[in-house]
């Protein structure tokens, strides 16, 4: 499958199209008598098929969503996925979208090496790499790595 591609204001190129994962998992909160491998197969499939962005949020199922997302990917390269996640409304101060991006990263397995320079640049990447990461963690992501 060819996807079109639109390029953002800072470089990216993303696909249009995309596989949302509400309702994997659960609605709000996680259902225990969800069929996960169900979900998991659904997500290898559409990037098999060729999907290389998918949607996600903290409140989906509670986080679960993410969770699933986090196992589905595993043995892909994610440099050619885009993942979105969205942040609860209730989680928009500062410290609490901090706390926020951590628990979404490491629900999904996913770690962030950070550039040796600090500093910012609305163009530029920051993340030379990110690929699964196996239970070691740090304290912020913005720090020179992040280990979700």
């Amino acid at each position: 499958m060819n996807t079109p591609m639109k390029t953002l204001k800072n470089g990216f190129s993303m696909p249009m199209f995309g596989l949302g994962t509400w309702q994997m998992g659960g609605r709000e909160t996680r259902d225990f008598q969800n069929n996960d491998q169900k979900d998991i197969s659904a997500i290898q499939k559409a990037i098999e098929l060729g999907i290389m962005h998918i949607d996600t949020a903290e409140s989906y199922a509670d986080g679960y969503a993410e969770t699933l997302l986090g196992q589905a990917i595993l043995g892909y390269d994610r440099s050619k996925l885009f993942l979105t996640t969205k942040i609860h409304a209730e989680h928009l101060k500062y410290d609490d979208v901090l706390r926020s991006c951590e628990a979404s990263l490491k629900r999904m397995r996913y770690r962030l090496f950070r550039s040796i320079s600090h500093s910012f640049s609305k163009h530029a990447n920051p993340y030379s790499r990110n690929d699964a990461c196996y239970g070691q963690t740090s304290s912020r992501w913005l720090s020179k790595k992040y280990w979700c």
